[in-house]
């Protein structure tokens, strides 16, 4: 457990940071994200910062200044965590919260699939 909360805390303050080179540290390529039922590939670290800089973008236009995790669920067996997100404003105020699963590439402790659940949904009514 104490791995995945250290994990995610290099998580929080490298997203913090907006250094996008940090995060994509986190992650082996390619990787997969699931998201309502489609899968999507990152086949290398180039394009997931692509991606991950104009996901950055979104979060900065709708004033979010930082985030918060709580490991939620953990399967040491199975390799992954679940992970509760809070974003915040400048003034600690809850922009958006949601539930992402990480799995982790096997012998280390590098995500290498992401499952997101609830996050599409309430972004789209966020930005509505």
């Amino acid at each position: 457990m104490e791995n995945y909360k250290n994990l995610f805390t290099q998580y929080c303050q490298a997203f913090n940071a907006q250094d996008t080179d940090r995060i994509a540290e986190l992650y082996v390529f390619p990787f997969e994200l699931v998201s309502e039922g489609k899968r999507y590939e990152f086949a290398t670290r180039e394009v997931f910062l692509d991606n991950l800089y104009k996901r950055l973008g979104i979060y900065r236009d709708m004033g979010v200044n930082s985030i918060l995790f709580r490991l939620v669920e953990e399967e040491t067996d199975n390799k992954s965590a679940m992970i509760h997100w809070t974003m915040l404003n400048a003034e600690n105020r809850i922009i958006i919260d949601f539930n992402t699963r990480y799995h982790f590439a096997k012998g280390q402790l590098r995500i290498n699939c992401v499952e997101v659940y609830d996050e599409p949904e309430k972004l789209r009514k966020l930005l509505a």
